[in-house]
């Protein structure tokens, strides 16, 4: 029984694949995030060359640069969020009204963060970060951009833990025989026959 108890734990080759996995991980979020955020700065680009309004170079680029890291932290929120208000039908009030939850919270912190960003940035570009006026009608604008962003990401890392699932789930054995360790040799057992076991 000794050995059985020591056998526990993450072999190195184990704990490879998970270090693997979790950089694998963090670069397809990288690499989502700066696809959406990358083309909506296009976009914005876009609009501003046919109507002539719109922010300058060094504001356009620093407040898309800034909304995509605030967003990647976010992430983690939202993946720690998902543990505590997992989507399912069964219980899909508290689902619903823990998500409700977890999209303000997850407005508020981008919000926070780009800001937290924001302004040292904009002060070592000799430029002043001005995000104090109309503060809530800029949480209000946020909220209802983020919650869509919100929804998409959990539909995201829902269907990645589903195939994960998925993937790891031991198929049910259909064997009708068991090998078993005796003084003389392996002894094959059909199931049937075994009453009980000790």
């Amino acid at each position: 029984m000794k050995n059985a108890v020591r056998g526990t734990g993450l072999s190195s080759v184990n704990k490879k694949k998970l270090n693997l996995r979790v950089w694998l991980e963090a670069a397809g979020w990288i690499t989502l995030v700066a696809f959406l955020w990358g083309t909506d700065l296009l976009a914005k680009f876009s609009v501003r060359e046919q109507t002539g309004i719109g922010l300058d170079n060094f504001r356009l680029v620093s407040e898309q640069v800034t909304s995509a890291l605030a967003i990647l932290i976010m992430v983690l929120f939202l993946i720690q969020w998902l543990k505590l208000f997992p989507p399912t039908l069964k219980e899909w009030p508290r689902t619903v009204i823990g998500h409700t939850i977890g999209s303000i919270f997850f407005a508020f912190g981008h919000f926070a963060l780009m800001v937290a960003l924001r302004v040292p940035w904009y002060a070592l570009n000799g430029r002043n970060y001005v995000w104090r006026e109309p503060f809530a009608n800029n949480l209000v604008v946020e909220y209802q951009k983020d919650i869509k962003i919100y929804i998409g990401f959990i539909v995201v890392i829902s269907a990645y833990q589903h195939y994960r699932r998925s993937r790891s789930a031991v198929p049910q054995s259909r064997a009708d025989r068991l090998i078993v360790q005796t003084g003389k040799g392996d002894s094959v057992l059909r199931l049937r026959d075994i009453d009980y076991l000790e």
